[in-house]
């Protein structure tokens, strides 16, 4: 059956742009320096983060702190990295709109951080070219959180279109763990690649 909505990830699906990557070829010294303090350093703060507990304005002081370096810096790199994101693949942009010609609504379901609706959505037109934006940091919630079997992510978009689960298809990178996404009821196609992505859009045409 045809989905009526596809929902589709974001990080190492849509796209495989990264924080600060510009600051690899221009300063690796405090590129890694701002990586591994994020990773290693705060590395337990990243869910909570992604669930709105925590700002960029937030990360960038404690990774400052940690690090030494200049907070301004940090944040105006993130910034621009986030600004700069692109799509894996040139195709992924007229294979989105041609899926949407064919009357299926297409949305970027993604546990991400702030700086995607500050900085990335704005940059990239997202909101244009998407049918909707799902962010884990304005949700509060994250894809893979639950609540007696119902998804705290996708259920109040769901209610608010007159949707069953089983009318949507998730495209993701992750693994839908103990099938949760599955068990709700979401045809769930984990991908082992962006290249995929394009491949499964094809197939939907």
């Amino acid at each position: 059956m045809k989905p009526k909505v596809v929902f589709i990830d974001w990080y190492k699906t849509l796209s495989n742009s990264v924080f600060w990557e510009h600051l690899e070829n221009e300063d690796r010294e405090k590129y890694d320096l701002i990586v591994n303090s994020f990773l290693k350093s705060f590395g337990d703060l990243i869910n909570p983060w992604m669930r709105g507990k925590f700002t960029s304005e937030d990360m960038a002081k404690k990774i400052a702190e940690d690090t030494n370096l200049n907070e301004k810096y940090i944040l105006d790199g993130l910034k621009k990295s986030t600004q700069d994101m692109a799509f894996a693949e040139d195709r992924i942009v007229d294979l989105i709109k041609q899926l949407r010609s064919n009357d299926t609504k297409v949305i970027v379901a993604t546990d991400n951080m702030d700086t995607f609706i500050r900085w990335t959505v704005p940059q990239m037109k997202l909101d244009k070219l998407f049918n909707g934006i799902l962010n884990s940091w304005e949700l509060k919630r994250l894809k893979g959180d639950f609540e007696g079997g119902s998804s705290k992510f996708f259920s109040k978009y769901l209610k608010a279109n007159s949707l069953s689960p089983a009318e949507c298809l998730l495209i993701d990178d992750s693994e839908d763990k103990e099938s949760r996404l599955s068990d709700f009821g979401i045809n769930y196609v984990r991908i082992n690649s962006t290249s995929d992505v394009v491949d499964i859009i094809v197939d939907l045409l």
